[in-house]
């Protein structure tokens, strides 16, 4: 899936930090958390906070699990692993080269609906077909370093810097269900 804000939505009674200190304490009961009426308001907010990164996932993904799938994001700028992404591109190209200055939103819906209906099957299948090329070349590249690092006995060595960037990326892997 494209890695998009509106497909990392999270439940609408998910704890938020605007949250007044009561409705946090509630949240904590309900999830049974540990909760002292007498805490801060910031302390109540970092064990919440905790809870819904390890807990709780956005709508997609778990309407995913329910249904026995796991939802991987593509990297941010790679809409180019996404077929329907070029898809879209070459709709949206076709409709923009139809403007002019009366075109008024129902001419885009109705050159959009057009495009979409008349799309060639070609056009999805070629975009299909260069995805797959690409991940199968990107693929086969982590291969070859693999074996390359294997062969010369090298370790990726890491600094303090790059274990804190691993470490941040893991938590936030772990947040969406995904463990190392």
């Amino acid at each position: 899936m494209d890695n998009t804000a509106y497909h990392k939505v999270l439940p609408e009674d998910t704890p938020k930090g605007n949250w007044t200190k009561v409705r946090m304490i509630e949240a904590c009961k309900k999830y049974k958390l540990p909760v002292n009426e007498k805490e801060l308001r910031p302390v109540i907010w970092a064990r919440l906070q905790t809870y819904s990164l390890a807990n709780v996932f956005p709508f997609v993904v778990s309407l995913a699990h329910e249904r026995g799938h796991e939802v991987v994001y593509t990297p941010p700028y790679h809409s180019d692993l996404q077929p329907i992404e070029m898809v879209w591109t070459y709709t949206k190209g076709r409709v923009g080269r139809q403007y002019c200055n009366n075109t008024t939103f129902q001419y885009v819906k109705d050159r959009l609906t057009h495009e979409f209906a008349t799309l060639p099957g070609k056009i999805i299948s070629d975009c299909v077909n260069h995805t797959n090329k690409k991940v199968t070349t990107m693929f086969a590249d982590l291969q070859a370093i693999d074996v390359a690092d294997e062969v010369t006995g090298h370790d990726l060595e890491l600094d303090e810097e790059d274990e804190d960037y691993l470490s941040d990326d893991k938590i936030a892997l772990e947040a969406y269900g995904v463990q190392h």
